[in-house]
């Protein structure tokens, strides 16, 4: 799964439950509403205003160092369902 950003707390994302946002990289739709234009198409735009990758392994060891302070995890994209991993993810 491409990870292109971390929001590390939202209490508004997960109704009643702190949580961490994880978006992904990638889109299959093209939405004129898009409110992440730079995750859908990363290469489209400057490198200034593109997301930086977060690796798996880097966002799973922030979240286990939240046990008890997060109470979920909201994936979001870009388009999460286009990530043949997130399954496991």
């Amino acid at each position: 799964m491409i990870i292109g950003g971390l929001e590390k707390i939202s209490l508004l994302d997960f109704p009643g439950t702190p949580a961490a946002i994880v978006f992904t990289q990638g889109c299959n739709f093209r939405c004129r509403f898009c409110y992440n234009p730079m995750l859908v198409v990363p290469s489209r735009h400057e490198k200034t205003t593109n997301p930086p990758q977060i690796m798996p392994a880097d966002l799973l060891l922030f979240l286990q160092s939240r046990v008890g302070k997060l109470d979920g995890v909201v994936i979001t994209g870009g388009e999460p369902t286009i990530h043949p991993d997130l399954p496991q993810f």
